[in-house]
């Protein structure tokens, strides 16, 4: 369901005490509803908000800011975890263009960072990502259109719940990196919101901000206000989504009561100093407020984004990670922001976490800030240093992996290893690189010998993978974005026990590690002619970095304990192939 109005509309919870309550309706009660997926709702009359209203056990109320459905309904449920406060303005109230906010509010378990983003397609987009959490990725943003987009969680519903509806993620970045402005959001918003998991979202541009709230089973409202204040917390605010609240949490109503006095108290125009000094407040005690330290839940950010009628949008995030020095940025996001070059660099040597039963399959970087590492049946993310952020188990055997688009691919087969055709089981798994959440499987059944490595270049896949014993030569398999296979490219190598094991494109070379006693490494052009062998282990994993070195994979194995792993530096050397540093 898609509502669109220009009158001011907040679903406020309110108790209003020993007074007659005046009600008057919000647009998307009053004026008809276009494309219901509620129902063929064509006009709510009072008195069917009034039942809504009574059936909440809810009480109603009139407020300066304009006319609302105002009801305060409080559960029982404990502090949540995962608690987020949403609030803006539009119009005259912002100045003339727009400003939104949110406290981000979590277990204190993991960092924050800031980056900029360049996808291959679409526009760049700066956003705050959580690292090492069990929900880590972007979770508010605004692209170099100046569209900007922050969430909470629907935390009415339980969990299990949510986690078990079917839809598709990645919500947030496919907003930032595909559409301009409200209005591209609006024109799409049947193909953008049916198919998605409940969240709440604040959508903005420079002349309005878009409130969506989506439910179970496809259902979702979409509400665009031009003029007036908005509020969100953890709850369905929109009476057509109120059934979608099953408990609705102490903390999200008391919270969405606190921000909606705070905005009655100061004069419009708004501003992020404003906007700011209301973030801080403290005053429902350390679970409720809105700036929060309580059992369950930290506020770790404070993120305001301001986009004036005329002029670049200007960012105040406020980081408040565990156990550092809090910190407050002031940005204006115009062409030279969007202009500079991400931060650089800082790939080197690097420990991976833990100890594994098997071993290690391959490496990769997403050219940024993460090291995957495939280890035969865990697919695992690690910082820069290798400390874990992110750790999922996988069918054996998952091979060697590459990064593109915000995706990572691995080479995977189920079935049997350098044997005649017929008894490989070849695939490309697909993961996404915030969260290891499996994306797509791929069937890649040209791998007769089995896949064991994958790596992306100009817009194709390459697998290479298994090798019979009586084989004089190796093979590349190389496939389009949809993994359609386009057509097999020979090595002439020789024989390479068990084939090729990893693969990488990097200073304008093929790289092959391969298995054997010495194992080698094989260089080819780009056209799979094969240029230098040599005696040195990247076997279990090479990969390009920017500046032009390589990181390669290594591990040992430790009686009793498992196989630990680390990525260590070379270069490439026409003499020696590849030389640590």
């Amino acid at each position: 369901m898609a509502v669109s109005s220009n009158a001011f509309t907040i679903g406020l919870f309110k108790r209003v005490q020993a007074m007659k309550p005046r009600i008057l309706l919000p647009s998307y009660l009053a004026a008809p509803v276009s494309r219901a997926r509620i129902g063929e709702m064509k006009h709510t009359p009072l008195s069917l908000a009034l039942a809504v209203a009574q059936r909440s056990r809810c009480l109603v109320a009139r407020w300066k800011f304009g006319v609302v459905l105002a009801a305060l309904c409080l559960g029982a449920l404990p502090p949540a975890g995962r608690a987020c406060t949403l609030w803006g303005a539009a119009g005259a109230d912002a100045g003339g263009g727009t400003i939104i906010s949110k406290n981000r509010d979590w277990a204190p378990d993991h960092v924050q960072v800031l980056k900029i983003s360049r996808p291959a397609k679409g526009h760049a987009y700066f956003g705050l990502y959580a690292q090492g959490n069990n929900a880590p990725g972007i979770k508010q943003g605004i692209n170099e259109k100046g569209l900007a987009v922050m969430t909470a969680d629907a935390g009415s519903l339980p969990k299990k719940v949510r986690d078990a509806q079917p839809g598709r993620g990645g919500l947030m970045t496919t907003l930032l990196t595909g559409y301009a402005s409200c209005a591209e959001v609006l024109a799409a918003q049947d193909t953008l919101f049916t198919n998605r998991r409940p969240v709440f979202m604040l959508i903005a541009d420079r002349r309005q901000i878009l409130v969506l709230e989506i439910g179970l089973h496809g259902r979702y409202t979409l509400e665009s206000v031009a003029s007036g204040p908005v509020v969100h917390a953890n709850h369905f605010l929109n009476p057509a989504m109120r059934e979608f609240n099953h408990r609705i949490g102490k903390s999200s109503a008391a919270r969405a009561q606190r921000i909606t006095e705070l905005l009655q108290q100061k004069s419009p125009p708004y501003d992020a100093a404003c906007f700011a000094e209301m973030s801080r407040d403290r005053l429902n005690a350390p679970d409720n407020s809105l700036w929060r330290d309580g059992q369950g839940s930290h506020t770790l950010s404070s993120w305001i984004v301001e986009s004036p009628a005329v002029g670049p949008p200007r960012l105040r995030v406020t980081i408040a990670n565990p156990g550092q020095v809090e910190a407050t940025h002031q940005l204006v996001l115009d062409d030279h922001f969007w202009q500079q070059s991400p931060a650089p660099f800082a790939f080197h040597a690097a420990a991976c976490d833990g100890a594994y039963p098997r071993h290690l399959q391959g490496i990769c970087t997403n050219e940024r800030d993460a090291l995957y590492w495939s280890w035969t049946d865990v697919l695992l993310k690690t910082d820069l240093t290798g400390r874990a952020l992110q750790r999922v188990p996988v069918a054996n055997h998952h091979g060697d992996l590459c990064f593109h688009e915000d995706q990572v691919y691995v080479a995977v087969n189920l079935g049997k290893f350098n044997q005649p055709p017929g008894q490989a089981d070849s695939w490309i798994f697909v993961y996404d690189a915030e969260t290891l959440a499996e994306h797509a499987r791929h069937p890649v059944p040209e791998l007769v010998h089995g896949a064991g490595g994958v790596a992306y270049r100009e817009g194709k896949f390459f697998v290479v993978g298994g090798l019979p014993k009586d084989a004089t030569e190796n093979y590349v398999y190389e496939y389009d974005r949809q993994f359609r296979f386009q057509k097999r490219h020979t090595l002439a190598s020789g024989y390479t026990l068990m084939g090729i094991q990893t693969v990488a494109f990097a200073n304008g070379s093929w790289w092959f590690g391969c298995y054997g006693n010495p194992r080698v490494v094989l260089r080819a052009d780009p056209d799979f002619q094969l240029t230098g062998r040599w005696d040195f282990d990247a076997s279990l994993g090479i990969i390009g970095l920017p500046d032009s070195r390589l990181l390669i994979g290594q591990n040992t194995r430790k009686k009793e304990v498992g196989h630990e792993g680390r990525a260590v530096l070379a270069r490439a050397n026409d003499t020696n192939g590849l030389v640590f540093e």
